[in-house]
């Protein structure tokens, strides 16, 4: 079973954003300041009844400051660039999960990661993201086979092997989201892809170091398009993992109508 999603935070038509002095504060807080927002934020979990808080662009901002080499991830408080802080982030992420740290600490870093990047393309909700599964299954079963190719029989073999467990882990994925899955029962999903992300990132700094240069400029070099393309492909389907899997309740708020399902 799989679901048509809508947003449960869209605010009512006609609403305009009331500006806050936090708005037009300089970057670095007064402890009067942190105490204010504080107690805002308690005063806001309150109001949710339970919800999870919702980790945001501030949340991620105060991080990167007091990360080494994070700082310049940000032009504001309020603008920062996934291409800049997605390395520094899941550099962390994984450490965390090869160092067996606590779930708390693990979903942190996910719901950071998430804060700066969602809303840095357009929505397409569920169907999207299971039409970027499959360009991403496709991408990889494209590059496993060029290497079974060119490989020998035995290590043929292994690879073939190989692939059929990385393309059942994806059909996974796409499986547990058309079916709607929140919470725990989306880790191993959530894992996949980080895994898969994660390999992403560090072919395209291995291209970066090889042939020189920045990532501004390495972006716009053909050759290094597809592991562009596979870096945004999958950006997409881990921040709606990662809204479903870190953010249960409000996630089942937008999923509705089970009977207009979505084909994976």
């Amino acid at each position: 079973m799989a679901y048509r999603e809508i947003n449960p935070f869209a605010p009512p038509a006609g609403h305009h954003r009331r500006r806050s002095v936090m708005d037009m504060h300089p970057r670095g807080r007064t402890p009067e300041e942190v105490a204010a927002e504080e107690s805002f934020r308690r005063r806001e979990k309150e109001k949710l009844g339970g919800y999870e808080r919702l980790h945001t662009i501030l949340d991620l901002n105060r991080y990167l400051n007091e990360r080494p080499n994070g700082g310049e991830a940000c032009v504001s408080r309020f603008d920062c660039d996934p291409w800049k802080y997605e390395p520094l982030l899941l550099d962390d992420l994984i450490k965390a999960r090869s160092q067996n740290a606590p779930q708390t600490r693990i979903d942190e870093l996910r719901g950071l990661i998430r804060a700066g990047s969602w809303m840095t393309y357009p929505r397409t909700g569920q169907s999207g993201a299971l039409q970027r599964l499959r360009e991403v299954a496709q991408s990889e079963e494209d590059g496993w086979q060029a290497k079974i190719r060119q490989a020998d029989p035995d290590t043929s073999r292994e690879l073939k092997a190989d692939m059929q467990e990385m393309l059942q882990e994806l059909r996974q994925v796409t499986a547990d989201l058309a079916a709607g899955k929140t919470g725990p029962e989306l880790e191993a999903a959530v894992r996949a892809v980080e895994d898969l992300n994660a390999r992403a990132w560090l072919s395209l700094k291995g291209y970066m170091a090889a042939r020189g240069g920045d990532l501004a400029e390495t972006k716009k070099q053909p050759a290094a398009r597809p592991l562009v393309e596979e870096i945004e492909r999958l950006r997409l389907v881990r921040d709606l993992l990662y809204f479903r899997r870190l953010y249960p309740k409000w996630a089942k708020l937008s999923l509705v109508s089970p009977e207009t399902a979505v084909s994976p």
